[in-house]
């Protein structure tokens, strides 16, 4: 069991099975959620009286206590029933399904899911602005405009199918349209974009510069390879 410490935008999940238990685990991780994992709905409840966490994820079958008894005991209380509950299971029976669904947890989901499933199911419970595209974080080389050379100070930290967040030295206003070349894997793509959000020193990620990009004009052709190297980053 991960002790419990003061990270905020906690995911619990539970799952008596060890590889998936792990590889679910990274998978949050890459969504860039705090995770701590147990095995059994015994330490679950431990850690829900130590902090809230912001949604459950949590297999049927469990040593001991089973997922539906977790699922119970949170709606049951006040200090825990508005958590979701999200029934992540290989179990195919269709009537568990609907006597989940009767006591409450907000998704049920067969294994193996799909990342693109679950970062959907997870960003529309746990986010109060869902988005509607995976977004991971990374470090990649981009230029902006005519220039050359990329500044030493710019890079993409975070990217989706739909925009990405630049550290720049430079930011833009928001609102300013802008040409990007972006390079994955020495490929160059070339994008344009508008800046929805822009932060100067001290404000943004890690109190460093850079912008929030929507994506505004890409080729099929890169939308596809981008779309690729995401669900890549995604492979456990």
């Amino acid at each position: 069991m991960q002790t419990p410490d003061a990270m905020k935008k906690v995911i619990l999940l539970v799952d008596g099975d060890a590889p998936a238990l792990f590889t679910t685990g990274m998978l949050l991780q890459q969504f860039a959620y705090n995770v701590y994992t147990t095995t059994n709905t015994e330490e679950a409840l431990q850690i829900v009286d130590l902090v809230l966490p912001i949604l459950i994820i949590t297999e049927l079958h469990l040593p001991g206590m089973s997922g539906m008894d977790l699922l119970t005991t949170i709606k049951r209380h006040s200090r825990t029933q508005d958590i979701p509950v999200v029934i992540l299971t290989r179990d195919v029976d269709r009537r568990s399904e609907d006597a989940c669904l009767q006591a409450g947890c907000a998704a049920y989901l067969r294994k193996p899911v799909e990342p693109e499933e679950l970062y959907r199911i997870v960003q529309q419970l746990a986010e109060a602005t869902p988005r509607s595209h995976v977004r991971i974080k990374t470090c990649l080389t981009v230029t902006m405009g005519d220039a050359g050379k990329p500044d030493a100070g710019e890079g993409v930290t975070d990217i989706s199918e739909n925009g990405m967040y630049v550290r720049t030295l430079r930011p833009a206003k928001v609102g300013t349209r802008l040409f990007f070349t972006l390079f994955i894997d020495d490929r160059p793509v070339r994008i344009e974009g508008i800046v929805l959000y822009s932060y100067s020193f001290g404000e943004g990620p890690l109190k460093e510069p850079g912008m929030g990009v929507k994506f505004l004009s890409l080729s099929t052709e890169d939308r596809v390879f981008l779309r690729r190297f995401i669900r890549d980053h995604l492979q456990i």
